[in-house]
C-alpha cells in the first residue's frame, strides 16, 4: 500500500489536493475493511471481439495477475443455448484451473439455474460434474430476474437442489444477480436473501449495461447492504458505457461492495473498470489497500496489449503512452535541466514510478529557444544567439517535414539535429534534417544483406534471436514500424534467457571501453553518469553490485536524459522489488533501450553519415 496514512503529497509518489482526505468528504465513506476487489481479465478477454490471445497467453496473464497481487479470479464457462459448453472458454478454465496459481477462481455457468420458467434444458447438476472434473473449487449460479411468483419460488427451489448437491460434492459457492440496476429491487432482495441462506458465501452484483450512475450506484449499495437479513461479501460489476466504469466500481467501494475490474477495460461493448485506474485511484486519492503491486501494473498493462493484439489508447488514463509523456514546454524544458524524473511533475500529480512506467520527452512545435539553449548545454555547447536561431529554426523544419503522426521528435533526434546544426555553421556545410536522415537511414537498412543487417542490429541488443526477429519483419515503412518490431523482439526473450542478455550490458557507471558503435552508444547514455564525481559514480558501481548479487544479472536502465542521482534513485527502488516483479522491470527498461538504439541506427545508416558497419 503506498498511502496508508492518506497523504496528499508524498514524496517520489503523487501530489493531489487535501480536499480528498477533508472529513467532510471521506465521513460517509465505508470501504470494505478488506476491500475483496475481483479481477475478470481472462474471461473479459475471452469476450473481447478480435483478441488474438492464444492459451498459454492465458496462462502468461494469469501468471502476471498472481504476481501482481489479484486473489480473486473470476471465470465463465458458457453453453449460450447449445448442448455443450463453448469449447475455447472450456479450454481456457480447464487450462487455469490446472495452472495451480494462488488467486481463488470463481465459475460461473448459465446451465448452473435457469429461469424458473420450467425445468432447466441442461442438468444442473451435470454442470456442477463437469465443473468438478475439470478443477472448480467455487461456483456461481446465476439468478435472472423471474418472470412471474410462480417462477420465482420455481427457480429458488431449483437454486436449492444445485447449491446442496454442490456443496455435497465439497464446493463452494457465490451467487450471482444479474441486471441488479433495472430489476425490481424487492424481488431481488428476496433471492438474495434466500441465496445467503442457503449458504451463498459472497454476492456478486452486475450492473452490465451501465444503468446507474455513481451517485445512484452508491445508494444503491447501501440500500442494497441494508435490506440483507445476513452481511455477506459483496462486490459490483460495472460497465464503461458512458465513461464512468472507474468512478462507478469507487463508488460501490466506498459503499462496501468490492469492485470488478480487469486489466485495461478489456471486454465487449465500451469496456469495463480497468484495474490500473481503479487500484491506482483507490490508494492514492482514497487511501485504500488495494492489495495489488501497483508498481507492476504498467508492465502487466502492456503484456495484455501483446497478448490480446489490442493495443492501449494512446491517451488512456495511469498506463496510456501520452500518461507521463513531457512534450509542453514547461515540461520538456524541466527535463532537459533536471532529468525526466523529477518530482514533483510539472503537469499531472501522479509520478510515473508508482505503476513502473518510464517517462519520455519528446521536441515538438511547442519549443522555444530556452529549450534549445539547454538542449544545447547538455551537449556541452554555448550558443550565440544567431546559433540558437538556426538549431530553433531547423529543428522546426524537421517537425514541419514529417508528414504522419506522430509529428515529434525524440530525444536522440532532436540532440543529433542540435549537433549536426552547429556543426554545419562552423563548417559551413547545410546541417540535414534529422527526419530525413532518419528515413534515408531506414532506406539503407531495408536493403542490407541479411548477414549486414544483423550485424547492424547486433548493436542494439546482443541476442541473436532478437536481431532475428527485427530483421525478418523487413522492410519497414517508418522508423516507428521497426521500433516497435523491437519491442516485439525484447517482450519474446524468454525469461530464462533474459539475464544473461542483460548481463551483455555494462554495470552502470563503468565504461569497458572499445569504439564499437554499442560501446560508443552506451558511453553516450551514460554521459551525465559517466561526468559525475567519482564518488557518486563509486556508489552507483557499488549499487549495480548488490542488484547483480541479489537478482543475478546487471542492472539496466535507459539512462538517456537521467541525472545519476536519479539513476541510483531507481537502483535502489528496484533493489527492493521482488525477482519475477523485478525481471519485468528490467525487460520494459531493455525494450526503452533497444528502441531508442534501433532509431540511433537508422541515423547512423543514413548515406550523409559516414559510420560503417
Amino acid at each position: 500500500m503506498i498511502n496508508p496514512n492518506r497523504e496528499y503529497r508524498l514524496e517520489g509518489s503523487h501530489w493531489v489536493s487535501p480536499v480528498n482526505f477533508d472529513d467532510e468528504v471521506t465521513r460517509d465513506f465505508d470501504f470494505p475493511n478488506t476491500l475483496g476487489l475481483i479481477d475478470s481479465t481472462l474471461r473479459k478477454t475471452n469476450y473481447t471481439a478480435g483478441a488474438e490471445t492464444t492459451i498459454d497467453g492465458f496462462l502468461r496473464i494469469a501468471q502476471a495477475l498472481e504476481d501482481i497481487g489479484i486473489k480473486d479470479e473470476s471465470l465463465n464457462l458458457d453453453w449460450w443455448g447449445d448442448d455443450t459448453p463453448n469449447p475455447r472458454e472450456l479450454e481456457m478454465v480447464r487450462e487455469v484451473l490446472a495452472g495451480g496459481f494462488a488467486f481463488t477462481c470463481n465459475v460461473y455457468a448459465d446451465t448452473l439455474l435457469g429461469n424458473g420458467d420450467g425445468p432447466p434444458r441442461i442438468d444442473p447438476r451435470s454442470t456442477v460434474d463437469l465443473l468438478l472434473s475439470i478443477g472448480a473449487k467455487v461456483i456461481a449460479p446465476g439468478i435472472v430476474e423471474a418472470s412471474s411468483p410462480e417462477s420465482e419460488a420455481r427457480q429458488l427451489r431449483q437454486l436449492a437442489e444445485v447449491v446442496e448437491y454442490a456443496t455435497s460434492c465439497g464446493l463452494e459457492w457465490t451467487v450471482t444477480l444479474a441486471q441488479a440496476g433495472r430489476r425490481g429491487f424487492d424481488s431481488m432482495m428476496r433471492v438474495a436473501n434466500e441465496a445467503v441462506a442457503l449458504g451463498a458465501k459472497r454476492i456478486d452484483l452486475m450492473d452490465s449495461t451501465s444503468s446507474l450512475s455513481p451517485e445512484a450506484m452508491r445508494v444503491f449499495i447501501r440500500r442494497f447492504r441494508s435490506r440483507l437479513a445476513t452481511e455477506v461479501p459483496l462486490t459490483m460489476h460495472v460497465h464503461d458505457d458512458f465513461g464512468l466504469g472507474t468512478a462507478g466500481a469507487i463508488a460501490a467501494a466506498a459503499a462496501g461492495a468490492g469492485p470488478d475490474v480487469s486489466v485495461n477495460g478489456v471486454s465487449y461493448r465500451c469496456g469495463f473498470p480497468p484495474l490500473e485506474e481503479v487500484a491506482t485511484s483507490l490508494e492514492v486519492l482514497y487511501g485504500v489497500d488495494t492489495g495489488i503491486k501497483l508498481s507492476g501494473l504498467q508492465a502487466l498493462s502492456d503484456l495484455v496489449c501483446q497478448e490480446t493484439g489490442i493495443p492501449n489508447p494512446a491517451l488512456k488514463p495511469v498506463t496510456g503512452g501520452y500518461a507521463y509523456l513531457k512534450s509542453t514546454t514547461a515540461d520538456v524544458l524541466s527535463s532537459l535541466r533536471d532529468g525526466v524524473r523529477t518530482f514533483p511533475p510539472i503537469s499531472g500529480c501522479l509520478h510515473a514510478d508508482v505503476v513502473g512506467a518510464d517517462i519520455r520527452w519528446v521536441w515538438d512545435r511547442l519549443s522555444t529557444r530556452a529549450m534549445v539553449r539547454q538542449l544545447a548545454a547538455n551537449l556541452g555547447l554555448e550558443l550565440s544567439g544567431a546559433e540558437v536561431e538556426a538549431v530553433y529554426k531547423a529543428l522546426n523544419d524537421a517537425i514541419d517535414a514529417i508528414e504522419e503522426y506522430p509529428r515529434w521528435l525524440t530525444p536522440e533526434q532532436a540532440a543529433a539535429l542540435c549537433q549536426e546544426t552547429v556543426d554545419s555553421l562552423t563548417s559551413g556545410e547545410p546541417a540535414m534534417s534529422t527526419e530525413t536522415t532518419v528515413y534515408g537511414g531506414l532506406e539503407v537498412f531495408n536493403a542490407l544483406p541479411e548477414t549486414e543487417a544483423l550485424t547492424a542490429v547486433a548493436s542494439c541488443c546482443p541476442l541473436p534471436e532478437w536481431g532475428a526477429m527485427v530483421v525478418s519483419a523487413r522492410p519497414f515503412r517508418s522508423v516507428e514500424e521497426a521500433e516497435d518490431q523491437s519491442g516485439v523482439a525484447t517482450r519474446a526473450i524468454p525469461d530464462g534467457v533474459l539475464p544473461d542478455v542483460l548481463n551483455e550490458f555494462p554495470p552502470i557507471a563503468v565504461d569497458r571501453g572499445g569504439e564499437s558503435r554499442a560501446a560508443n552508444w552506451s558511453r553516450q547514455e551514460e554521459a551525465a553518469i559517466h561526468a559525475s564525481a567519482s564518488d557518486v559514480k563509486a556508489q552507483l558501481v557499488e549499487t549495480g553490485l548488490k542488484f547483480k548479487e541479489r537478482f543475478g544479472y546487471t542492472f539496466v536502465i535507459a539512462a538517456t536524459g537521467r541525472t545519476s542521482s536519479e539513476v541510483l534513485e531507481a537502483m535502489k527502488e528496484r533493489l527492493r522489488a521482488e525477482p519475477g516483479q523485478e525481471l519485468g522491470r528490467s525487460r520494459q527498461q531493455l525494450e526503452l533501450i533497444c528502441r531508442m538504439r534501433i532509431a540511433k541506427l537508422m541515423q547512423q545508416l543514413a548515406p550523409s553519415v559516414q559510420m560503417s558497419l
